[in-house]
């Protein structure tokens, strides 16, 4: 059934606690990128839920090469999209 599947979904505080502000802790962002990594061995895309929701993460987010970033905030999303243009951090 997997080959069914092209978007996991999966909860960001299962790897964290972390809350969008400051630095992602060492063993948690090991741990993100794990699964990131595996998620996309299997040529899968991957998007977290229960995420925190500002630029400050979305940013990490883009870093680690998370696909898809699910918000509450659309417009504000769409504007820093917008912005960022590819643009590394």
């Amino acid at each position: 059934q997997l080959n069914r599947i092209r978007l996991i979904s999966d909860s960001f505080t299962k790897y964290t606690a972390w809350n969008g502000k400051g630095v992602l802790p060492a063993q948690d962002l090991n741990r993100i990128k794990s699964v990131i990594g595996s998620v996309h061995s299997a040529g899968k895309k991957i998007r977290f839920w229960a995420a925190p929701d500002f630029e400050n993460a979305w940013i990490k987010f883009i870093n680690l090469g998370v696909d898809v970033i699910g918000t509450d905030h659309v417009e504000e999303l769409s504007r820093f999209m917008k912005t960022f243009s590819g643009r590394r951090y």
